[in-house]
């Protein structure tokens, strides 16, 4: 099975990879194992012939089971695809949405042009009731392939832009799955960490200046009398190094008061 690193790859795909297996998004362990098995065998090169439709679709196939076997990376996968399904559901909306506006719009700029409406045989007729010449049919024809050829253009437009928007969405998905995937393995490396026993000293004074004897065993409770030992150590000597300091500044004191 690839690594956790090549795998994250295949989490924002988008191929479906439980379509591809004939699986249900809640399938478990065993079911996919099971599909794989079975899916597997319609495209072994081995079983059908190796032409490059088979191999390609043999290895979607092992790359979809690898995928869907691993937890962590499935679950990127389904964040990935529930992501990508709502935004699907928004898009088909909105077009929706778009197309009933147009439509309207259309509507009401032809009830504008024509308010006389159509006649027979679809022959536009003017408001005295007179066909139209062939100067008006000219104009007209050209004035419906103008904003036909213009309708075309705003779809192609609006179809590009949506292409781009989808392509910085599906990198922005990429990048968060990457970085979920990142501080998943940081979590699981530092719990992994802390098994790990640290010891510490909390002074930097070697064990032979320590307690010894029968008393200076290695617990919490000596350590933690060593270390007052040593404060009362420090405390003493800063004591006897003031009282040095007295003592020399009383001496040319005591030196001009005495006989000659």
């Amino acid at each position: 099975m690839p690594s956790n690193d090549d795998l994250s790859t295949h989490a924002t795909s988008s191929i479906d990879f439980y379509s591809l297996l004939s699986l249900p998004p809640t399938a478990t362990e065993s079911e996919i194992r099971s599909a794989f098995r079975k899916t597997s065998l319609k495209y072994h090169p081995d079983k059908v012939g190796s032409t490059p439709e088979n191999v390609e679709k043999f290895l979607l196939v092992k790359i979809a089971h690898d995928v869907l076997s691993d937890p962590k990376i499935r679950a990127l996968y389904d964040q990935t695809r529930e992501a990508k399904e709502r935004r699907q559901a928004e898009t088909e909306k909105l077009d929706a949405g778009r197309r009933k506006m147009v439509s309207e719009l259309e509507r009401r700029e032809r009830d504008a042009k024509y308010p006389g409406g159509v006649g027979v045989m679809g022959v536009k007729r003017s408001r005295t009731g007179e066909e139209e010449s062939p100067e008006q049919k000219l104009e007209r024809e050209i004035r419906r392939i103008s904003e036909e050829n213009r309708r075309k253009k705003e779809a192609m437009m609006e179809s590009k832009e949506r292409e781009r928007l989808e392509e910085e969405e599906r990198l922005v998905d990429e990048k968060e799955a990457r970085e979920r995937l990142k501080k998943a393995k940081d979590r699981d490396g530092f719990r992994d960490h802390k098994k790990v026993p640290n010891f510490t000293f909390s002074t930097k004074t070697s064990l032979s200046e320590g307690p010894t004897g029968p008393d200076a065993k290695q617990s919490p409770r000596n350590g933690s009398s060593f270390e007052q030992s040593v404060l009362e150590k420090l405390k003493k000597a800063q004591r006897e190094k003031e009282k040095r300091k007295l003592l020399e500044a009383e001496k040319p004191a005591g030196n001009g008061q005495g006989p000659g």
